[in-house]
């Protein structure tokens, strides 16, 4: 006598909805980290580009003792952009970044201010964003006379945008 057997090749339906359904869920939660990944990169590209400014603004501070008006008052600075930074300004020695251009629409024509400030021994630190006027040590920072606080309203790019370098002073 000859059994008859049939063998199952390849998945039945209820394993293929199952593997469609994690492969959904995945998706579903790696797509907005993503995102967000995206737009710290572009905010950490704006923060880049402010670094020549920061050291500009430091060796007038050394040099005049005050805190830059504007850029203008600023040697051997230029107006700088890339694909995600529209402009860069200087309010009273704050550094403020607008983003534009081909930025993700999450910061598009938001600001980022890179406020400084002095610890005791009048170096300069720079406040980035509404980051606490704070060292990790615990020593507080007061801002040079007519530097304006940083941009926390709804102009200012928003805390889950900013590196994590940024968010304490430094």
């Amino acid at each position: 006598m000859h059994a008859d057997k049939t063998q199952q090749h390849g998945f039945t339906l209820i394993e293929l909805m199952i593997v469609v359904a994690i492969v959904a869920i995945l998706i579903a939660l790696a797509v907005p980290a993503y995102r967000s990944w995206v737009v710290r990169d572009q905010v950490t590209a704006g923060i880049s580009l402010a670094e020549g400014w920061k050291i500009a603004i430091a060796n007038y501070y050394a040099t005049v003792g005050n805190m830059p008006v504007n850029a203008q008052e600023l040697k051997g600075t230029h107006a700088a952009t890339n694909q995600y930074v529209s402009g860069i300004a200087v309010n009273n020695g704050q550094i403020l970044i607008t983003y534009g251009n081909t930025a993700s629409a999450s910061i598009r024509n938001l600001i980022l201010s890179l406020t400084p400030a002095l610890d005791s021994n009048n170096d300069i630190k720079w406040i980035c964003g509404s980051a606490p006027a704070t060292l990790p040590n615990g020593t507080i920072l007061t801002s040079p006379q007519n530097t304006p606080p940083p941009i926390t309203d709804g102009k200012a790019v928003p805390v889950q945008y900013l590196p994590a370098d940024c968010r304490d002073a430094g």
